[in-house]
């Protein structure tokens, strides 16, 4: 590059080549965000470059080393060790690695260079002492395929058990991903294989994390301590999106917060002074009124001046944290929300007296065998274009409300590159930024990394009024949402459609009151969860036209916390 494109290189959205024939795009902000980077850490960052021989980016940057610490290898192999593995690749050297690594984690390994000779070997030890309880599998393989050696290796009725298999590969994760829908493998691994991944990867098909895949009507032992630290605690959840607000909303009330939903900030400013709360939990970017305004409203009550509030924002860039504090915040957590994170920041600013109240231990026995395979099944699910293992954790592994999420981007998101081209036409740029910003939090809650990162550039360009890049940006985005929608609908949601239910038994009046009566008490603790029981019996049964449309209505106004509205309708069909 010459001196005059040199100048220009860490500059936001600089164009090294400005002709309007130009060959080469610009740096946009990576660079300009990793000079910020360097100097944060004490270092220098250039380029030196020689028109048409090369260029090289040079960085320094300050590290601390710390001579007394020692360190330790990790030794795994008690978790694992004494599994009887296969390991099958038509590669020699692929198989000596695994072997190498499986043997350091006691592991007995055998090898077979094809998916014949794994078929034969597996039927040899059948039924013994050495019977086969993993295999690690090549995909692409000469002859028989890894997944076609997968489906005869589920025939062999002399087994006393299937073992797990892993496939491995080297190629693309999607399609190999494609290729393994409904064909009974365990899960993936793709090549070059650590050390680590091999671990993580046999725990999760034998069932670890344990942690995650536990019975949702169970807590964890970290729910536990923080409902122990917590539970009881009045909590505002200030945010305008609803998918978001259920997260949160699941995720709290599995540890006992007794929550309050504001929908902007003006409404929360309006809640914070007529409610006693023990913390508030604010959006940033939210139409009316945003969280950094609300904030400051809400501590000119003196009452109020330490009441802790919380920021939840997208934004991760530098400067967020000095804004919110300079806002009058006592914190903040990024979105999408980390689950363990939520929990540390609540329990280090919440604090209860309340002495008399009772925490049940969390009970830790085996679940039964038919709980295991639902289980199990939680963590064989596999849409394409979302990461649902990231998915499935940022809501504490609830596979109910994961799924509910998925239903709700559908209904919401199928438009949104046009809804953002609209507000950039009509010059309402903030609007735009907002809404880049809202699809942005909801595809990392639900894992859809590639629409987050699009999102992410059009929010970007945007707040800098970068018009053209968040426009150029559009067609990507739809396409990605595209394909997510497409393949939630196809993967999940047909999959998971309810099955024909037989002719439901009509209800009687007097079993509709009674209903109706309890679910008026349950809406007081204003808990989906405490209503949910007497939602299902509502939907157990048929009622009369007028009758069902109200109780469907109901249904779908609990989902959204919409309780007023609720009562409403239950004091009008007692009434009726």
């Amino acid at each position: 590059m010459t001196k005059e494109q040199l100048s220009k290189m860490f500059k936001a959205f600089s164009q090294a080549d400005t002709s309007t024939t130009r060959k080469y795009g610009g740096t946009g902000l990576g660079l300009r965000i990793s000079k910020s980077l360097v100097e944060m850490m004490g270092g220098k960052i250039w380029v030196e470059s020689e028109p048409n021989v090369g260029s090289a980016f040079i960085f320094t940057v300050r590290l601390g080393f710390n001579p007394d610490r020692k360190y330790e290898a990790l030794d795994f192999s008690e978790e694992i060790g004494e599994l009887n593995v296969l390991v099958v690749d038509d590669n020699m050297t692929s198989r000596m690695i695994f072997q190498e690594l499986l043997e350091t984690l006691k592991c007995n390994v055998h090898q077979a260079s094809s998916g014949k000779k794994a078929y034969e070997l597996i039927c040899e030890h059948a039924g013994s002492d050495s019977e086969i309880e993993l295999v690690l599998m090549d995909w692409k393989m000469p002859g028989m395929d890894g997944i076609e050696t997968g489906l005869r290796i589920r025939q062999i009725s002399e087994l006393q058990s299937q073992p797990k298999i892993l496939l491995t590969t080297a190629y693309d994760r999607d399609e190999v991903r494609e290729a393994m829908e409904g064909k009974e493998i365990d899960g993936l691994l793709i090549k070059p294989v650590s050390y680590s991944s091999l671990f993580d990867g046999i725990k999760r098909v034998f069932g670890e994390p344990r942690a995650e895949r536990r019975n949702p009507g169970r807590k964890s032992n970290l729910e536990f301590n923080t409902t122990k630290a917590i539970g009881g605690a009045r909590v505002l959840l200030v945010e305008d999106n609803e998918i978001n607000q259920q997260v949160a909303a699941e995720i709290l009330g599995g540890v006992d917060i007794e929550l309050t939903l504001a929908e902007n900030g003006k409404v929360a400013v309006e809640k914070a002074n007529q409610m006693e709360f023990d913390a508030i939990l604010m959006d940033i970017q939210m139409p009316v009124i945003d969280g950094y305004e609300a904030t400051k409203l809400i501590r000119e009550n003196d009452e109020l001046k330490e009441l802790p509030i919380i920021a939840m924002t997208a934004d991760a860039m530098s400067g967020v944290k000095e804004r919110v504090i300079e806002a009058g915040m006592n914190d903040y957590i990024t979105k999408p929300i980390d689950v363990e994170k939520l929990f540390r920041t609540l329990t280090t600013w919440i604090k209860i007296e309340d002495k008399d109240r009772v925490i049940v231990q969390p009970v830790t026995a085996t679940t039964d065998i038919e709980t295991e395979e639902v289980l199990e099944n939680e963590f064989e699910l596999i849409i394409f274009g979302l990461d649902t293992e990231d998915g499935l954790k940022r809501v504490g592994g609830n596979r109910k409300l994961y799924l509910s999420l998925l239903r709700k981007f559908v209904d919401d998101f199928a438009d949104i590159e046009a809804q953002i081209n609209e507000s950039i036409s009509d010059r309402r740029n903030q609007d735009a930024t907002r809404q880049a910003h809202t699809v942005k939090g909801v595809a990392g809650n639900i894992g859809a990394n590639d629409i987050f990162d699009v999102a992410e550039k059009i929010e970007t360009a945007m707040k800098i009024e970068d018009i053209d890049t968040a426009l150029s940006n559009l067609p990507l985005l739809d396409e990605q949402v595209s394909k997510v929608i497409s393949n939630i609908k196809l993967k999940l949601l047909q999959a998971n459609e309810p099955k024909t239910e037989l002719t439901k038994v009509e209800g009687t009046n007097e079993e509709l009151l009674e209903i109706l009566t309890a679910l008026a008490e349950a809406l007081k603790t204003r808990k989906p969860k405490k209503c949910q029981p007497f939602l299902e019996k509502l939907s157990a049964k048929s009622w009369s036209v007028p009758q069902s449309d109200k109780i469907q209505e109901i249904t779908k106004l609990v989902k959204k916390y919409q309780f007023k509205k609720v009562a409403q309708i239950i004091d009008s069909l007692i009434e009726g």
